[in-house]
């Protein structure tokens, strides 16, 4: 049985093949945090037309919502320490450097981190420090992909406390 891989990280066809651009460390913590936003419940929407209106008993959608576009408007000037600025603390845990954090955006999030098109779908309150948004994010292939924010409230400031991305089912005729 010869060498699988070559010294150079790649296989036998030539492909690059090896550690992901995450590290093995990063590699650990995005599924740490893929398994912690997994286990979090879903939230209940009710839509807003996509204008960000609060509805009933969602009064800090604006507030909230304003986060997630300046962190999407660092994303896109690379604006690597704003961007991390807008992460709560259990995302700074587990990503303890706006460089790591950077790493894990690019190399998991690309939709999030260059989406060629932002549509706020939904907002939902889940008690005073709990914001939930669904946005509808086209990434470069022109792929739709709904993403959804979890925000809470820490010491006065809305934080982004998770994002969970699936690509949008397709519409049945």
């Amino acid at each position: 049985m010869g060498q699988r891989w070559k010294r150079d990280g790649r296989d036998r066809a030539g492909r690059r093949r090896g550690p992901s651009p995450l590290g093995g460390v990063g590699r650990l913590c995005a599924r740490a945090l893929a398994l912690l936003l997994a286990a979090a419940p879903l939230a209940t929407f009710a839509p807003n037309e996509g204008r960000g209106e609060p509805g009933p008993g969602r009064g800090n959608g604006p507030e909230s919502r304003a986060i997630i576009e300046r962190q999407l408007d660092a994303f896109q000037r690379d604006a690597w320490a704003e961007a991390y600025s807008f992460a709560a603390p259990e995302i700074r845990q587990v990503f303890p450097s706006a460089e790591i954090f950077a790493d894990m955006v690019r190399g998991a999030y690309p939709m999030v981190w260059r989406p060629s098109g932002v549509d706020f779908l939904e907002d939902s309150a889940a008690g005073a420090t709990e914001h939930r948004h669904l946005l509808r994010l086209i990434d470069a292939d022109g792929e739709a992909h709904l993403a959804l924010y979890e925000l809470r409230l820490v010491n006065g400031a809305w934080r982004i406390s998770g994002v969970r991305v699936m690509k949008e089912p397709a519409a049945s005729a």
